[in-house]
């Protein structure tokens, strides 16, 4: 009963810290999986994601003071091979398309990043959502579409990511002239 107590006191920063304690040195053993069930079901009914998906989250949030995480990173600290991890690489992807995490690729190397934004948002126990940028002026849109293209350059975007960005930006602010012009183009 006292568990359960303490499940629903619990909040997401919280249960991520359970499950970073258990992992350490785990391996992501099975052994590990059984032990942090039940704050990985509660951060996966809270987020919507998947449970290694929830794993793979608090590891990052736990090294989110370093703006390159490496997989070699999160594998030194479960005593794992870092191929272990790249074979987790289809939930970190889930997370990359849901922006809980940003992916660098450049020629050397493939890093990760968490935004401030997510942060916060675990902060206030919620999950992340990507909110549209509506209703800007024409200033707001050009800074916005501004940190897109700085995002391109230092490779956290792909193409289709840029584009994406890009499209929803002027289909959420068609009140703008720029907007409706650019729009006339595609």
């Amino acid at each position: 009963m006292e568990a359960k107590k303490e499940m629903k006191d619990m909040n997401l920063l919280e249960a991520m810290e359970h499950i970073v304690a258990l992992a350490k040195g785990s391996g992501l053993s099975n052994e590990f999986y059984n032990k942090a069930d039940e704050y990985i079901c509660f951060i996966a009914d809270k987020l919507q994601l998947s449970k290694r998906q929830c794993v793979m989250l608090a590891l990052f949030v736990d090294k989110s003071d370093n703006r390159s995480i490496l997989a070699s990173d999160i594998a030194e600290f479960l005593q794992c091979t870092t191929i272990q991890i790249i074979k987790c690489m289809n939930d970190v992807d889930e997370l990359v398309c849901r922006e809980y995490i940003i992916k660098r690729k450049d020629d050397r190397q493939l890093s990760f990043r968490v935004p401030i934004d997510v942060i916060e948002a675990l902060r206030n126990n919620e999950a992340f959502v990507v909110e549209a940028k509506t209703n800007l002026s024409a200033t707001e849109l050009m800074m916005e579409l501004e940190t897109v293209f700085e995002m391109r350059k230092d490779k956290e975007l792909s193409y289709e990511q840029t584009a994406s960005k890009i499209q929803c930006l002027l289909e959420h602010n068609t009140h703008l002239e720029f907007s409706r012009r650019l729009k006339g183009y595609t």
